[in-house]
């Protein structure tokens, strides 16, 4: 690590601007109410129903519930995609028998890749259908709650 800490190292200001420059653009967006959607994986899961998902098993061995993407069933199919590169990332990862590299996976979900990407979803992605602020949810929750 250390040959690449040194490798980037002039690039470690930068990135301690953006993530700061980030954190101040997401508390801005929690002030005025919405909600971080603006990525794009979002659409494949507004696009996703129940019958959708399946559970898996994660290469490092956790279940987890996905929408059964392309990746899913190319891995059903052949048993494994090797990874092209192992960065090392999970301790409990074995890059030589690992199903496929979760986190290139997630990497390729981040940026709407379809074909490639490993799309985790809660039970109830049915019911998602649109984008909404916490405020207008919270209005939505007030308007059904009745005390008992």
């Amino acid at each position: 690590h250390e040959a690449l800490l040194s490798e980037y190292e002039a690039l470690v200001p930068m990135f301690v601007r953006m993530e700061k420059l980030a954190g101040i653009l997401r508390g801005k967006r929690m002030k005025r109410g919405s909600i971080d959607f603006d990525f794009p994986e979002t659409k494949v899961i507004l696009d996703a129903q129940e019958k959708d998902l399946r559970i898996i098993q994660s290469p490092v061995g956790l279940p987890g519930r996905a929408v059964d993407s392309p990746l899913l069933q190319r891995v059903d199919r052949e048993g494994r995609i090797a990874p092209k590169r192992c960065r090392n990332c999970i301790q409990s990862c074995d890059p030589s028998s690992t199903k496929y590299c979760i986190s290139q996976a997630l990497i390729q979900a981040f940026h709407g890749n379809w074909e490639e990407g490993l799309f985790f979803s809660g039970a109830n992605v049915g019911r998602i259908h649109g984008m909404t602020t916490v405020k207008e949810l919270m209005d939505e929750l007030k308007q059904g709650f009745r005390p008992e």
